[in-house]
């Protein structure tokens, strides 16, 4: 920050940074709050930190992405805690759209990935 905002004061450096901290906690906690409730909820999180809360802000844009955080919520909760921990996940892209698994396609995801697990746990061992 003193590079490249030429500040030279360690207290202001400080007070930014303290400041930025509390915008942090307080966007976390809203999205936090919109994840467990409800889409009006989360979508005033994303209009406020995202479109900083501009009056003018197109609401299909909002919708939009309301609609992004839910579905990538859904890929995440039904993926198992090992392909998370070993990174085994990728977001997905804006344009598609999620659909929800029936009981056996996730059984099946759930056993190809405790396979593919196992067959890696297997060669750490050799």
């Amino acid at each position: 920050m003193a590079e490249e905002l030429n500040i030279n004061s360690n207290r202001i450096i400080e007070g930014y940074l303290k400041e930025y901290h509390k915008q942090l906690l307080g966007s976390v906690l809203s999205y936090d709050e919109g994840l467990l409730t409800d889409d009006i909820t989360l979508a005033s999180a994303l209009w406020r930190n995202v479109f900083n809360g501009n009056p003018n802000a197109d609401m299909r844009h909002i919708e939009a992405l309301v609609g992004y955080v839910r579905s990538q919520l859904y890929v995440l909760n039904k993926m198992s805690d090992r392909e998370f921990g070993f990174g085994k996940f990728t977001f997905v892209a804006p344009d598609e759209v999620v659909k929800p698994l029936t009981k056996s396609q996730e059984a099946k995801l759930r056993a190809q990935a405790k396979k593919e697990f196992e067959d890696k746990k297997k060669k750490t061992q050799l």
